[in-house]
């Protein structure tokens, strides 16, 4: 009999998928992994479950070890497959592993919204992803059901919806208002430490074509933290804008 390791199986699924185009589905097969479930008691599978929902969370907040998180993830489901937060976790996980993979996280967001409609971060997620897509009606209409969800998530949420209205629409005056509030509502550590409310509020203001000097200072901020974490790209987008308000 051929036996067929997981790295054989994602080698072998790489170019099908090349050659074809075929679906990703198989990627998400757990038949691997449904044999580690059998006969044990249900108190040790959510055990195991959570155990491994926790270490594939901790690889996707790190960026790094993407086969083992998805290795992780399809155990988590085998050990409990009612586990909502799986079809997040690897939504996560696609969306943030390459860019070709997005639209397989998409269809796990949309699994994850359909088992928890109100989860404000998983509606934001799913909102910024219609807007990579394209599909930018649908990305309004899903922040503004985060809006209206929880409130755990609030200030991440308003200063995404802000950034998407400013990189989408001229809804400018809105955009600066839900930055601002963002702000409002963050700790002093998040507002020293978090570039992005500062940067969608500048350039709010900045489009606008109001406030110029709290345009600038607003993105001088931002440019300030993105120095920190030497995001380039964003201050080389922050000069050009900090350029053309002389």
């Amino acid at each position: 009999m051929i036996q067929i390791t997981r790295q054989k199986y994602r080698i072998v699924l790489a170019f099908i998928l090349l050659v074809s185009g075929a679906s990703i589905q198989a990627q998400d097969d757990a038949a691997f992994f449904a044999d580690k479930a059998v006969g044990l008691s249900e108190g040790t599978r959510l055990t195991l479950a959570r155990d491994s929902l926790r270490a594939a969370q901790t690889m996707i907040d790190k960026g790094e070890s993407q086969g083992k998180a998805l290795d992780q993830l399809l155990l988590t489901k085998a050990y409990d497959p009612d586990l909502a937060q799986v079809e997040f976790e690897l939504g996560r996980l696609y969306e943030s592993w390459q860019v070709g993979l997005r639209a397989r996280a998409l269809v796990h967001y949309e699994a994850f919204i359909k088992l928890r409609p109100r989860d404000s971060r998983g509606l934001t997620h799913l909102a910024n992803l219609y807007a990579w897509l394209g599909r930018l009606e649908e990305a309004d209409a899903t922040f503004r059901l985060a809006l209206a969800a929880e409130t755990k998530n609030a200030s991440w949420t308003k200063y995404q919806y802000s950034g998407f209205l400013v990189a989408y629409t001229d809804r400018y005056a809105e955009a600066h208002e839900l930055a601002r509030d963002a702000l409002e509502s963050m700790s002093p550590q998040d507002r020293e430490n978090d570039p992005w409310p500062w940067r969608n509020k500048g350039m709010a203001l900045a489009r606008e074509g109001v406030r110029k000097d709290q345009a600038r200072s607003d993105l001088e901020k931002a440019r300030s933290i993105f120095q920190k974490y030497n995001d380039t790209w964003q201050i080389s987008y922050i000069n050009v804008a900090l350029e053309e308000l002389k």
